[in-house]
Formats: structure tokens, sequence, C-alpha cells
């Protein structure tokens, strides 16, 4: 009874601990992308490690054995582009249900020679963010703080300017119960080419 209970607590507390992390892809327009694991407060930078993984992997990598090349033909492959159509667009749908995307800022400042010409460039690009901002809120989790969303028309200057920092956090717990739910779709074959 006593072990039974050892891994039951060890399976909660690693239930518990998978619940605790989260990924964060870090969006910057004047730096590289990143990505950072948090385990409780612990952050690592992926990155750093997986540029480590892959620098270890090609010491003990040795070379690869040539393999035949099965002959495609356009059915099989208008079959497999509709497949790989059908994968993308559900993925996509479920882990947009389960990813959360955070706008830290967005600050744009809309300017042209002409003036008349930077008001109506200001109209559009108002009109193409909050459009977006909000076909964003419908289709998945956005926490967004209007004031930090700046977009101003700048009759002094010449040049426009932009600045925005995203954050797209997703639990990998969520990811993996997104790719549970989709399962039946990778599964799933096309009647009639077990004969060939």
């Amino acid at each position: 009874m006593t072990v039974f209970l050892i891994i039951l607590g060890v399976i909660s507390a690693l239930v518990l601990l998978a619940l605790y992390v989260d990924v964060n892809f870090i969006f910057c327009l004047n730096q590289e992308p990143s990505v950072t694991v948090r385990v409780l407060c612990f952050e690592a930078d992926a990155m750093t490690l997986a540029e480590r993984l892959a620098s270890e992997k090609e010491e003990a990598e040795t070379e690869p054995t040539p393999h035949k090349k099965a002959r495609l033909t356009p059915e099989k492959a208008l079959y497999l582009v509709k497949r790989l159509v059908e994968l993308v667009k559900a993925v996509t749908r479920e882990l947009c249900r389960c990813a959360r995307l955070k706008i830290c800022h967005i600050h744009i400042s809309v300017a042209t020679d002409d003036a008349a010409e930077t008001a109506r460039l200001y109209g559009t690009v108002s009109g193409i963010v909050w459009g977006l901002l909000e076909f964003l809120s419908h289709n998945m989790s956005v926490k967004r703080c209007d004031k930090k969303v700046l977009i101003i028309p700048d009759f002094t200057s010449t040049e426009p300017q932009l600045d925005m920092k995203l954050v797209l956090k997703i639990k990998p717990v969520h990811a993996l119960g997104a790719v549970m739910h989709l399962l039946p779709l990778f599964t799933k074959r096309k009647v009639g080419t077990d004969n060939e």
C-alpha cells in the first residue's frame, strides 16, 4: 500500500509540475525572437539549450545510410497536400484555443511628406491594427491593454516608426491535449489505398 501511495504522490507531483510549465515565444520588432521555458519561478532560454543539444548531436552523429526514394504520383501528391492542409487547419484551430497572446506594447508613428497622405495612412493603419486585434481576441485568448497600443499621426516627421513586443504563451500540457484531441485526424486513412 505504501508503494502505491509513493507512486501516486510522484505522479501527482509531476502532473502539478507540468501544469506550471509555460513556454513563451517572445516577438520583439528590433530583436530576434526568443523562446523561454518557465517552470514555477525558474526560467531558461530554450534557444541556448537547443544550440547546446545540436552541438552535442553533431559530435555524436555518423554518416546516414542512403534510402531508396519512393515514386510519387500526382494523385498521391494531391492527396498528401489535401491531408496536410486539413491537419494544419485543425492544429492551428486547437493551438489558438489553448494559446495566450500578451500584447506588451505596440507603438506606431505614421508619417509621410504630405499631411493629407499622413492622415489617410493613419486611418488605414488604425483600422488594420484594431481590426486585427479584435480578430485575435475573438479567436484566441488575448491579454491586452488598449493604453499600450498607441497609433499616432506624426505631421512633423517624414519617416514612420514601429515598435512592438508580443508574447505568445502556451502550456505544454495544453498543447499535448490539443494533439490528443487531433489524433483521429492523424489516423484517418483514405479508403481504397490499402490495395496498392
